[in-house]
């Protein structure tokens, strides 16, 4: 089976150059499921991970911090994601399994 690629020629080139220069952050499988779950608008109205405000209280009383039910934690522990200058980056690639 051919493998297929959105990208061909200088384009592919090009995103594959900018791979490599990209931070990687290392998930493990429930991690890469809540972040599809994200993209895909299946979290809505969450746009990103729960902080650490949102948490407790989504595991204590099934609210988040502006009072909206939400009975299941959706977080990224820091070990799999350890601090560093995400926010700023425009994108993060999913680093080895």
């Amino acid at each position: 089976m051919r493998s297929r690629s959105l990208l061909e020629g200088n384009a592919l080139a090009e995103a594959r150059r900018r791979s490599k220069l990209t931070p990687q952050v290392r998930l493990a499988s429930r991690e890469v499921g809540d972040l599809i779950m994200l993209g895909i608008g299946g979290f809505t109205p969450l746009d990103g991970f729960m902080g650490e405000a949102d948490w407790p209280g989504a595991c204590d009383d099934m609210r988040l911090c502006n009072g909206l039910f939400w009975p299941i934690p959706i977080t990224c522990p820091r070990t799999s994601a350890p601090r560093m200058a995400l926010p700023s980056a425009p994108r993060a690639t999913r680093g080895g399994r």
